[in-house]
């Protein structure tokens, strides 16, 4: 199985790229009985453009690191540092130039992809950007994502009425997060990722996969620059 399929155009220079190191990182949190260590000494970083998968066998804890590194830790003890461009991060500021894509793809099954996206837009990009500006974002992230043959299709469900594929709802899902224009990208259990257009290349991506089974340590690192 593919680790993931990148095609983007030639790189430009951008502003507002973030360049994420964690060292020696720790991570505990308590039990009746003490506490138990759930990440111990893990290091690594995510560099403008690149894209990182983050890989192990089941119960390494790759979601907790990912938990972690994302600010989505509300008990427990973490030790170690996690820097962004060199200065330890204000978590307010952090959590609002990353995205998160969940494992699972919560979406109303009625809306067509253009209708989820650019409800998604409407309520999560500033009150202050005009509407026709959100749109514009809408559409370029259907472009960006292969999506512009089902742009009108409903979403549709299993168990209901049918509707787009399973890949077009990952990518959906994915567009949902880029409509906000994140610095970096956090994919949960994604087994692929394309971007067709070089608009994104700065932005950092994490995968968690789930399907590598590494025998011979807790963590793999499988970094590469967006060509």
């Amino acid at each position: 199985m593919e680790l993931a399929e990148v095609a983007v155009g030639e790189k430009k220079p951008v502003a507002n790229t973030v360049h994420l190191t964690w060292t020696n990182l720790d991570y505990e949190i308590p039990l009746k009985d003490g506490a138990k260590k759930l990440l111990r000494g893990v290091s690594g970083e995510v560099r403008p453009g690149q894209m990182v998968a983050l890989m192990g066998s089941s119960g390494a804890g790759k979601t907790t690191l990912m938990n972690v590194l994302a600010g989505r830790i509300d008990t427990g003890t973490i030790q170690g540092s996690i820097l962004t461009n060199g200065e330890y991060r204000i978590e307010s500021r952090w959590k609002s130039t990353i995205a998160f894509v969940e494992q699972d793809d919560l979406m109303l099954t009625n809306l067509t992809v253009r209708e989820t996206l650019a409800f998604a837009a409407m309520f999560r990009l500033p009150g202050s950007m005009a509407s026709k500006a959100k749109m514009d974002r809408v559409n370029n992230v259907i472009s960006q994502l292969g999506l512009s043959k089902c742009a009108d299709t409903r979403i549709g469900s299993v168990d209901g009425p049918r509707g787009i594929s399973g890949g077009e709802r990952k990518r959906v899902s994915i567009g949902i997060e880029l409509v906000t224009d994140p610095c970096l990208l956090f994919l949960d259990e994604v087994r692929w990722l394309v971007i067709t257009q070089p608009d994104h290349i700065r932005l950092c991506v994490l995968l968690l996969l789930f399907f590598i089974d590494s025998s011979q340590s807790p963590f793999s690192f499988y970094g590469g620059l967006v060509p």
